[in-house]
């Protein structure tokens, strides 16, 4: 039923909120998770992944799949200090923080945006969608309300074009 979709969502994607899942809404595996890694980029060593990462910290906010796409919230993650962009524990973060995943699940799972260094060169990378979801709209995908990539995209313009309305519309800037 219901709790056993839900537990299956989280062991396919733990570093994802769980999202409420109606028993005729079936958990969906996003096209970044089916197939392999194009790059073998888990045959990097260490070194190498470290001398890639520019350090922006984008992939260390939290997650949502809706659909089979993946969206990037305004919530950091717990562990990271977003003065500094950098991990409180990333030495022992696979350990300590079960949404933390390694770079080459990141990549299948599209965690990284599409100008990371890691995903660069991938082909068919499909990378999350940056529209930093609004804890509003957070808010009506954990309650089941927006159940498409679509529906998602759809709120955050109408959200956008509300609030350009209450401000008198786009700013100008005079010549």
């Amino acid at each position: 039923g219901e709790r056993q979709a839900s537990l299956t969502a989280t062991a396919v994607i733990e570093f994802v909120v769980s999202l409420p899942l109606s028993p005729n809404r079936p958990f969906s595996v996003p096209p970044c998770l089916r197939g392999e890694n194009p790059l073998g980029i888990s045959l990097m060593s260490k070194t190498d992944h470290e001398s890639l990462c520019r350090r922006c910290a984008r992939c260390c906010y939290e997650k949502y799949v809706v659909g089979e796409r993946v969206f990037t919230t305004r919530r950091p993650c717990d562990c990271l200090d977003v003065k500094t962009r950098l991990c409180r524990i990333y030495e022992t973060r696979f350990q300590d923080n079960h949404r933390c995943v390694p770079v080459d699940q990141g990549i299948k799972l599209g965690v990284f945006p599409a100008d990371c260094p890691y995903v660069q060169g991938v082909e068919g990378y499909i990378p999350s969608e940056e529209g930093w979801l609004e804890e509003e709209v957070v808010a009506l995908i954990e309650r089941g309300a927006l159940l498409t990539a679509e529906d998602v995209r759809a709120e955050m313009r109408r959200r956008r074009k509300s609030t350009t309305e209450r401000h008198g519309g786009p700013r100008r800037t005079k010549t």
